[in-house]
């Protein structure tokens, strides 16, 4: 593939997996209001802390678009100024996924 996204689950109150980490006491934050795709966790899982959700993410994208094979095939698909501007430009999109740090 030339692109990959990774997503953390957000479970929206009033859905099942909600309902599920709910009762399991998994539920860490009750404010709707932080709630987004560009927010911290709002839950845990048994085994894994929300840091360490952010942890996996970055690393997900760490190792996808830092492969050598994934940055040398970019290079070789430049053959224009404006792709130039759009791979500067996503580039620093993914960077600050793959850096972002736990807030």
């Amino acid at each position: 593939p030339d692109i990959a996204k990774f997503n953390i689950l957000i479970p929206f109150p009033g859905t099942p997996i909600y309902e599920e980490l709910q009762q399991q006491n998994l539920i860490v934050e009750k404010d709707f209001s932080k709630y987004g795709y560009h927010s911290r966790p709002v839950h845990r899982l048994p085994t894994i802390s929300p840091d360490d959700l952010i942890k996996f993410h970055s690393q997900a994208y760490r190792e996808f678009y830092l492969r050598p094979g994934k940055l040398f095939q970019q290079l070789l698909r430049l053959k224009s100024w404006e792709r130039l501007k759009t791979n500067i430009k996503t580039g620093f999109s993914v960077f600050r996924l793959i850096f972002k740090k736990s807030r």
